[in-house]
């Protein structure tokens, strides 16, 4: 790989528009060059190997835990994968590519879309951006299409509750840490009855949100993007403040409800599956609920939890389904595979691309974004 990696930088070095893809290869070569260097340091201090000292007697390094060494591997395994990615663009630009990346519009031609009816709880795929369903939705959004996986989520819901027929007049829905998503004033403009949510204020704050804008405000702001008539978004939607981990008794009897990458950032694995699970009561029997979150490609094992921001495993997901299935409620069929695309392969790496950006690097794993899907039970 390196030989490979000093062949094409000399190659491109002239060429225009290469100059930052090989400066951030640079970069990633002495990152993993640094990853493997510790990880040799905790090996070797794994064996227990004596260390020589000042003192007449020899004192054994200390043990190294089991999982400071598979965060480091991990970190090094994302390294790598990181590394390949940027090699792969090289390349493309070496073969005269007119843009060294992938992007929707000059991809979209050679992709097959996956046309098999009926939507899965599944992982972000390139496919999916092939689907005439995608750009329908991301147009109707207000944005341009990208390989991003935010655009993924946000038509992933709009496509699940459309296939259910429930963006339509009348229909009620409630939204679950809505920020400041466009999706409560497209589902309002077709009329739907909505109750969108956030955290409180001061939460908000001191979690970042607020200062970054991704906190919901007033009906304004959160139809900033004019996607519904201001009057008829004041008439079908209301604001409320929600905790996610606590949603109160009274929001109940919808037919529809949602979350966008939200429930990740409740404090551990197990609080996120209690959320899916609770949403659950606030629909009708046969209402639906389509969630997205972060999902973790590296390991069914290790992974992060009880953090700000954690990484769902596919066994974490087909745990919720087991507990939500035992409850009566019907949960669309789990689908975590890949499929062998060549943008499968790339990562992202910080600080993120526009596009691509469907698979990326993240606390040490690689992660992407998993959507799940639920209908509520006749009987619960």
């Amino acid at each position: 790989m390196r030989s490979l990696f000093r062949k094409l930088t000399r190659a491109l070095r002239h060429r225009l528009g290469t100059q930052t893809l090989i400066d951030e290869t640079s970069a990633l070569r002495a990152e993993v060059d640094m990853l493997r260097r510790e990880l040799g340091l905790l090996r070797s201090a794994d064996r227990s190997t004596p260390v020589p000292a000042p003192a007449p007697a020899p004192a054994p390094a200390p043990a190294v835990g089991r999982a400071e060494f598979s965060e480091l591997r991990h970190a090094l395994d994302t390294g790598m994968m990181g590394l390949q990615s940027s090699i792969r663009l090289l390349q493309r630009a070496l073969e005269g590519q007119s843009r060294p990346a992938f992007t929707w519009a000059t991809e979209i031609g050679h992709l097959q879309p996956d046309l098999v009816s009926g939507m899965k709880s599944s992982i972000c795929r390139v496919e999916d951006f092939a689907h005439p369903d995608f750009k329908r939705w991301i147009v109707a959004l207000g944005e341009s299409p990208r390989f991003h996986r935010k655009h993924w989520e946000l038509t992933y819901i709009c496509r699940v509750l459309d296939q259910f027929g429930l963006l339509a007049p009348g229909k009620r829905g409630v939204g679950f840490g809505v920020g400041r998503e466009p999706l409560g004033p497209l589902f309002a403009k077709y009329g739907c009855e909505l109750l969108l949510t956030d955290q409180g204020f001061e939460q908000a704050r001191e979690a970042g949100w607020v200062e970054t804008e991704q906190h919901m405000t007033d009906l304004a702001d959160l139809n900033h993007a004019g996607l519904c008539d201001p009057a008829l978004f004041a008439q079908r939607v209301r604001l409320r403040d929600v905790d996610m981990n606590a949603i109160p008794d009274d929001v109940t009897g919808f037919d529809f409800c949602w979350s966008a990458c939200s429930f990740e950032h409740l404090g551990s694995i197990e609080a996120g599956l209690r959320f899916v699970e609770r949403s659950i009561a606030c629909l009708k029997p046969g209402g639906v609920a389509v969630h997205t979150t972060e999902f973790n490609l590296s390991s069914e094992d290790v992974t992060v939890d009880n953090h700000a921001t954690v990484l769902f495993r596919g066994r974490d997901l087909h745990q919720l389904a087991q507990r939500l299935s035992a409850q009566g409620h019907t949960v669309a069929p789990l689908d975590f595979s890949g499929r062998g695309a060549e943008m499968e392969g790339f990562v992202d790496m910080p600080p993120y691309r526009d596009e691509p950006h469907l698979k990326l690097a993240l606390m040490g794993y690689r992660a992407t974004s998993v959507g799940i899907i639920v209908q509520r039970g006749a009987g619960r």
